[in-house]
C-alpha cells in the first residue's frame, strides 16, 4: 500500500482519472471520472503485485524460505510432521524420502539427491501429475 500511494501521490497518477485530454499528472480543476480511476487504480495494484510476486521468486531461488528449509529437511529425515497454528487449524509435512529410508550414508544421500535433481527419481509431491504440491 505505501508502494501504491508512492505511485499514485508522488508521480501524480492520481490526476491521470480526471476529464482533461492531456493527461496531466498535476492538479487541475477538472472533475475525476471514478470508472477510469478504478481501471488505473486496479492497474497499479495489479502491476506492484506482480513485481513483488516475481522479486519474491528471484529471492527465494537465492535464499529458500525457512518453511521451504523445513520441507527439505523433513523429506530427507523421512519424517513427517503435523503442526498445529490454531485449535483447530494446522499443517501436515509429508516428508517422504527419494531413496525409502533415513539411516544412509552421506554418500548415498548424495547420489540419490542428484538422481533426483537430474528428473530419473522419485517425485517429493503428493502426485506425480502435481510435483509441487
Amino acid at each position: 500500500m505505501i508502494l501504491y500511494l508512492f505511485v499514485m501521490e508522488g508521480f501524480g497518477w492520481r490526476y491521470l482519472s480526471t476529464h482533461d485530454p492531456h493527461l496531466t499528472t498535476e492538479h487541475n480543476n477538472s472533475p475525476e471520472n471514478y470508472a477510469l480511476k478504478f481501471f488505473i487504480t486496479a492497474i497499479v495494484i495489479y502491476v506492484i503485485g506482480t513485481g513483488q510476486y516475481v522479486l519474491r521468486y528471484l529471492i527465494k531461488f537465492r535464499k529458500p524460505l525457512k518453511t521451504e528449509e523445513l520441507v527439505d529437511l523433513c523429506t530427507i529425515c523421512n519424517i513427517s510432521m503435523l503442526f498445529f497454528d490454531n485449535s483447530f487449524h494446522g499443517y501436515y509435512v509429508h516428508g517422504r524420502s527419494p531413496y525409502g529410508q533415513a539411516e544412509v550414508s552421506s554418500e548415498v544421500l548424495r547420489k540419490a539427491l542428484e538422481y533426483e535433481e537430474s528428473g530419473k527419481g522419485q517425485s517429493r509431491g503428493l502426485t506425480q501429475e502435481e510435483p509441487n504440491l
